[in-house]
């Protein structure tokens, strides 16, 4: 019985490690030069795939390529400063190679805005619409999770979730006119948008890297 019971004990640990290992995997260390991020979007246009093929983890550039109907593809130079400091998201795509200013970064955030809406208590200006727009407060208010699959095999990922803030008395809410939303991977390494709702819906639905 003893036997059985530390079997039983056993097992029960190897499933808790292997489930909890797979929900700890760092983006930061399997992502390299090469690898592609594969984001699924749906807009008026239809559902196309938008595939990011990573130059290097800070992001640089990169080059990217959406599926039918676009068929479009070309590559974002992002500037240092912008990495370091940049609020507007850039996501008109054409094709071209297309060098962003230094306030405008795309799919990355720059490490300042990342700072700032992680650890922020205050709600955080953020141009996530048209970068000619005037920012807009949001503020990461909870952690969401959602189903990948990496090189094959499906796990799971956690992200922080951003919306559109306003403050109530002493106390900052989710804005409830609008729906609109995005999150990013947590690690100030490697912080990509996951996943995206607004006038089109995006989300990150399979990694290569290999």
């Amino acid at each position: 019985m003893k036997r059985i019971s530390f079997l039983f004990a056993l097992v029960i640990v190897t499933i808790f490690s292997a489930t909890n290992s797979s929900a700890q995997v760092k983006l930061e260390e399997i992502i390299k030069p090469g690898s592609r991020l594969i984001y699924q979007v749906t807009s008026g246009r239809g559902n196309y795939d938008f595939v990011i093929t990573v130059k290097d983890l800070k992001g640089s550039s990169f080059e990217w390529e959406m599926g039918s109907p676009m068929d479009t593809k070309g590559t974002i130079i992002h500037t240092d400063k912008a990495l370091q400091s940049a609020y507007k998201m850039y996501n008109y795509f054409q094709s071209e190679t297309k060098k962003l200013d230094d306030q405008m970064l795309s799919v990355w955030l720059s490490q300042k805005m990342f700072k700032d809406l992680t650890k922020a208590a205050e709600g955080v200006k953020v141009c996530m619409y048209d970068p000619l727009d005037e920012p807009k407060l949001m503020k990461y208010f909870m952690d969401g999770e959602f189903s990948v699959k990496i090189d094959g095999k499906g796990t799971k990922i956690v992200d922080k979730v951003v919306r559109p803030a306003k403050k109530s008395g002493t106390k900052w809410i989710i804005d409830p006119s609008n729906d609109d939303s995005f999150s990013y991977y947590n690690s100030a390494s490697f912080p990509v948008i996951l996943r995206m709702h607004t006038n089109f819906t995006i989300a990150l639905k399979e990694i290569k890297t290999k």
